[in-house]
């Protein structure tokens, strides 16, 4: 799975970017679960995001 730094990128803006990467990396899109991905905070400055699928 890709790892990207979303972190310079304001919320409103993450989704678009999330999207464009998968779809970069022929990832399965559209079996995307975009209503229950979760995120944790590895470190002070480090999120770490779960992209499950439908």
């Amino acid at each position: 799975m890709p790892a990207i730094d979303v972190h310079e990128i304001p919320p409103k803006e993450r989704h678009p970017q999330i999207m464009d990467t998968f779809a970069e990396d022929d990832a399965e899109v559209d079996a995307f679960d975009a209503d229950n991905y979760e995120v944790r905070r590895e470190d002070t400055e480090k999120f770490v995001a779960e992209f499950p699928k439908q």
